[in-house]
């Protein structure tokens, strides 16, 4: 009757566990673990079933013992390996990895890793032979102990990739290096898989040896880090079982991120790395269109970026129309810049400029003299031109207007503020050629600087700009 009652016991117990894990109790094995004193190393699969056999005598020295109690202890062991939960109480089991009940039975819930601890109290011989024990006498008892370090890992048969391969673009960055992206494949799988859990071992192998691979497993994801571009396969192998993936970063690049054209003239962009699969578009189509192969043609004055979208990464290009003079007029700038020297004492003759006799020089062959036909005036006096016919950007230079791409080619950036008793202080002019765009922020922007004929893209705010 006492064996019959243990039986149903334990079928309710299973019939417990397997309503908490019905999917993983589809493919649960039975194990029957044997009482063997000392401490063990097993690992079982989620959904496995059986039971820590506890025995009602055992021999020692030859001689019969009989097992009066027992005590069967859990602990489970957290991320870092220390123990997290523990249970003295032998009516109680509080794993949340795997349950165990009194009798022994067993449940594998979770993956993890867990200690039980199996203590038999069986009563010394000697008293034993004086007929100490009876139901009213607690008699001196020996003690036997296993310990099994159970590791639960998932049932990876039905894990499977829902992809193996993925492609993705880089462009290489201003500061000269590319910033390789990430590659995230995700698993088809009943239950959650996180690689810093117990139970769940994962490793890394690249194909390709100038390929280093890091990755790690989370939430079901698999996310994979190269340490170049190139290609590879990449084998991860997840609780025993492998998987392959094919990860391609190709570098490409944009032949132009600034493009300065005359009305009604073409220019085209080329794309590095890649000959078919991309998409362009122009932000402002009544400036600027661009065909299917790359072709820029300017409509009308004003300012656009052309954008050359390859699958996760977008290239761009800041365009400028302007007039067939005001075209000639910025060429012939940036061609002295290139090829004179600058010196103020000789800022008149052929072979040499100052920054306001640059201007002058190039504005005076095809458009403006600024009040003076044969001699360049100061910056200053450049800057009070443009004051006295409120030919002036309110505010100067700022990021908004940047982005919005109000300055154009030929305008004329002053520095203020010197204490030299010249009008606004102005101590020196730049002439603007145009725009810079560095690629595209997370919403989608375009990435602006303002470019000048003799001075590096920067972050130059404030001063004067004047529109000739």
């Amino acid at each position: 009757m006492k064996k019959q009652r243990k039986w149903i016991c334990f079928f309710v117990f299973l019939a417990v566990c397997c309503i908490l894990l019905p999917k993983a109790a589809a493919y649960a094995k039975e194990q029957w673990i044997p009482f063997t004193e000392g401490n063990h190393e097993m690992t079982i699969t989620i959904g496995d079933t059986g039971k820590f056999e506890i025995p009602e005598v055992v021999t020692i020295d030859e001689i019969q013992r009989k097992v009066y109690n027992t005590k069967i202890e859990t602990i489970d062991y957290g991320s870092d390996y220390d123990w997290y939960d523990y249970n003295t109480d032998e009516e109680e089991n509080t794993s949340e990895v795997l349950k165990v009940d009194k009798e022994g039975n067993f449940f594998a819930v979770a993956h993890g890793k867990v200690e039980v601890t199996i203590t038999l109290y069986i009563e010394e011989s000697e008293e034993e032979e004086m007929g100490y024990y009876n139901e009213y006498y607690s008699p001196y008892f020996d003690t036997l102990q296993s310990t099994y370090i159970v590791t639960v890992i998932p049932d990876m048969e039905k894990v499977t990739l829902k992809n193996s391969s993925q492609t993705k673009y880089v462009e290489k960055s201003v500061w000269g290096y590319y910033d390789i992206p990430s590659y995230t494949f995700s698993l088809d799988s009943d239950i959650v898989l996180n690689g810093s859990n117990l139970g769940i071992d994962v490793t890394f192998s690249s194909s390709n040896s100038k390929i280093k691979v890091s990755g790690e497993l989370y939430e079901n994801n698999i996310i994979l880090y190269p340490s170049d571009k190139g290609s590879t396969t990449v084998t991860i192998i997840i609780c025993g079982k492998p998987f392959k993936v094919t990860i391609k970063t190709i570098a490409v690049g944009i032949n132009k991120n600034s493009l300065l054209i005359a009305k009604g003239k073409s220019s085209k962009l080329k794309i590095s790395g890649v000959s078919s699969g991309i998409k362009w578009s122009s932000s402002n189509k009544k400036v600027v269109t661009v065909s299917s192969n790359g072709t820029v043609k300017g409509k009308k004055t004003g300012n656009a970026v052309i954008k050359a979208k390859i699958g996760n990464i977008s290239l761009g290009c800041a365009v400028s129309v302007v007039t067939d003079k005001r075209f000639k007029v910025v060429k012939h700038a940036i061609k002295i810049a290139k090829t004179c020297t600058y010196s103020q004492p000789k800022r008149m003759q052929s072979k040499y400029y100052d920054c306001s006799s640059l201007v002058w020089k190039a504005y005076s062959k095809y458009e403006q003299n600024f009040g003076n036909k044969s001699y360049a005036p100061v910056a200053a006096d450049l800057g009070k031109w443009c004051a006295n016919r409120k030919k002036v950007v309110k505010g100067g230079i700022t990021y908004n207007n940047i982005q919005k791409m109000k300055y154009n080619p030929g305008d004329l950036y002053f520095v203020t503020g010197s204490n030299n008793g010249r009008y606004k202080g102005i101590s020196h002019v730049e002439m603007i050629s145009g725009y810079v765009c560095y690629g595209f922020d997370s919403n989608g922007k375009p990435i602006l600087e303002l470019d000048y004929v003799n001075r590096s893209p920067g972050k130059y705010y404030g001063g004067m700009v004047g529109q000739p």
